[in-house]
């Protein structure tokens, strides 16, 4: 889910809710569920992608391949963070296709994902009180 917040400077930084899907993706994957925790993760992708393209003016397309290529192109994103988001969504894709993926594959990507969020400034991620970051 995407929301759009408060106006900074004559743009729109989109909410994205992607974090919330990744504490729940990582209780999963402490419960021993690697494949529903990848596909908790494989959602929160796409809530962030869609607020990338928000945030950088870019259509988005059905596939987050072609998705994080637009953003690519957009200067929406650099190119070591487009090499680990296929990678992310290729472990997730593996987990919405029932194929073999360790789980602690499916954990760094979580990490990971963590670690990208965390420097986005073009997107506002609500705390668990409820407010924008």
């Amino acid at each position: 889910m995407v929301m759009c917040s408060v106006q900074e400077l004559g743009r729109v930084r989109p909410v994205c809710f992607a974090r919330t899907l990744l504490y729940s993706a990582q209780d999963a994957i402490d419960r021993g569920e690697a494949h529903s925790a990848g596909i908790m993760l494989l959602r929160a992708t796409r809530y962030y992608l869609e607020a990338m393209c928000i945030a950088h003016d870019v259509k988005p397309a059905k596939s987050l391949l072609r998705v994080i290529r637009q953003l690519r192109k957009a200067h929406g994103i650099n190119e070591g963070i487009d090499d680990w988001l296929q990678e992310i969504t290729k472990v997730g894709l593996k987990c919405v296709r029932c194929e073999r993926v360790q789980p602690v594959s499916v954990e760094n990507c979580i990490a990971f994902l963590h670690f990208i969020l965390n420097n986005s400034p073009e997107v506002e991620f609500p705390t668990r009180e409820g407010g924008a970051v």
